[in-house]
């Protein structure tokens, strides 16, 4: 467990939050308190960034897709899901403002608060003493991303490319690593190796399809 599990374990006790010490399920309730403060912390980094109207259309992203798919199943065309998309856009635009003006401080204040919710959710769901081991295996996945033999990072440019997708390899040191045209993102390599964190959980077996 790190100190900041510690401290923040301290705090939780006071006001009476529940811990666990072993990785388990909470209620609804508490893990929609979680949600909620993770969210309200997030949004007062951005505002700190003077970014707070790029945070909440960022956070919209996924209910404009939900919008489309909905459409989809519902056999409508695009427009409906256009005009509702485009109504959230400017009710977006009217009610937040981008400052673009940066208070450092309050910066790393939400980045501190950001680490004590953080490990709060930890030990809520009582993941404070597997999270060392999750984050080296989750380091380890991370690092599969990219391929130290540039053939490899080639064949996995054609396999992009088979599926539409126009990549270009950008090297850094050892590593070679494959970047979408369109906007740089790096991309997995073919040898990409997924993190598999069941056993961090108390689950061995892989789950039924």
């Amino acid at each position: 467990m790190e100190n900041i599990h510690a401290l923040t374990r301290g705090t939780m006790e006071v006001v009476g939050q529940t811990v666990r010490d072993y990785p388990s399920i909470p209620t609804t309730e508490e893990m929609k308190f979680r949600l909620t403060l993770e969210f309200e912390e997030l949004r007062e980094k951005a505002v700190a960034m003077g970014l707070e109207r790029t945070f909440m259309h960022i956070a919209m992203k996924s209910v404009h897709k939900n919008i489309y798919t909905a459409n989809k199943l519902a056999g409508l065309d695009d427009i409906n899901a256009d005009l509702t998309s485009k109504n959230l856009n400017e009710a977006i635009d009217s009610l937040f403002t981008d400052t673009n003006i940066v208070d450092l401080v309050e910066v790393l204040d939400a980045a501190l608060d950001q680490r004590v919710v953080a490990s709060g959710t930890d030990l809520c769901f009582g993941f404070q003493h597997v999270i060392p081991d999750g984050d080296e295996a989750v380091f380890v996945s991370n690092m599969s991303k990219f391929d130290m033999e540039r053939d490899i990072a080639l064949k996995g440019v054609d396999a992009y490319a088979q599926n539409g997708i126009t990549t270009y390899i950008e090297t850094r040191g050892e590593y070679h690593i494959i970047k979408r045209a369109e906007d740089g993102k790096y991309l997995k390599s073919l040898n990409y190796s997924p993190v598999d964190l069941r056993n961090l959980v108390g689950i061995n077996e892989p789950a039924e399809d």
